[in-house]
């Protein structure tokens, strides 16, 4: 298993096996993962495959939980996901953002 820091260009080498690791948004098994830092909750390390890596996506649980949160900018914040879907899996409602 390869875990690759984009940041320092560095490749971190795990002994783990395919059933071990997922993407943390996708939930998919992949063979590489990213690390890098949610821009919703800072201080959530997430490890992504490259397309939600590239597509910068968070967890649909997160930008729900976000959204709730009226103390902390509340749907302002997570707007953008929602409309361009930056999140896997279904269409957000507006029931689950109640």
């Amino acid at each position: 298993m390869t875990i690759m820091n984009s940041l320092r260009n560095t490749q971190l080498i795990m002994n783990k096996t395919r059933t071990d690791l997922r993407c943390t948004v996708c939930k998919r098994h992949r063979a590489t993962l990213r690390p890098r830092k949610s821009k919703l909750q800072p201080n959530m390390q997430m490890f992504l495959c490259n397309e939600c890596f590239e597509d910068k996506r968070e967890p649909r649980f997160l930008v729900i939980l976000v959204a709730r949160d009226k103390k902390n900018g509340g749907l302002d914040k997570v707007r953008d996901y929602i409309r361009n879907q930056r999140y896997y899996g279904d269409k957000i409602t507006a029931e689950e953002l109640v």
